[in-house]
């Protein structure tokens, strides 16, 4: 009897001790998941705070590089205007209407009433005449007694500034200008 004794007294103290270790391995699984619980609450919180920041800078650099590409576009087509009407020196009638024709043609898409426009002619005599598109539509800019000023070898000065809203991803009202000024010598 006391062999069957000693034997349940084993068997008990197994059992007992297989319980504890199951006890401590689920205390340890829950003290790991409840660190992996707050690493995942505290990553979640540090992706809140810096997503939006992310987020106004890349919105902000995405703004700019379309402001500056419509600066570059805007350079282009102004280039384009003044070297034609400087080549057409004496043959065009009205060479304020020509810049606004190949500025226009070389941007479309563009709002022509946000452009404005300013020539500066020299005539023979070395006097400079300022034809400013103040007051005017972008598309009405006319400077007809222009036409007879603008004489060989003297240069012609064209400015071109557009109302642009340098942050149109966030719907915001118009904030600025972009301007391009070219010179050329009349031909």
């Amino acid at each position: 009897m006391r062999e069957k004794q000693g034997s349940s007294i084993q068997v008990f103290s197994l059992i007992r001790q297989h319980a504890l270790e199951r006890v401590r391995a689920v205390r340890i699984r829950r003290r790991g998941l409840r660190r992996l619980g707050s690493q995942e609450g505290s990553a979640l919180v540090e992706m809140a705070l810096t997503i939006p920041i992310l987020l106004t800078i890349f919105t902000g650099a995405a703004s700019f590089s379309m402001g500056f590409y419509k600066m570059q576009q805007l350079g282009y087509a102004n280039a384009a205007a003044t070297q034609q009407v400087s080549s057409l020196a004496g043959e065009t009638t009205d060479p304020c209407a020509q810049i606004v024709t190949t500025v226009t043609a070389s941007l479309p898409g563009w709002s022509s009433g946000s452009l404005n426009y300013k020539a500066v002619i020299t005539d023979s005599t070395g006097t400079t005449h300022t034809y400013p598109s103040t007051g005017m539509a972008g598309n009405t800019f006319s400077c007809t007694a222009a036409a007879t000023l603008m004489g060989a070898n003297e240069p012609i000065v064209v400015s071109v500034s557009y109302a642009y809203n340098w942050l149109p991803i966030l719907q915001f009202t118009q904030s600025g200008n972009l301007y391009s000024t070219e010179a050329a010598l009349m031909e």
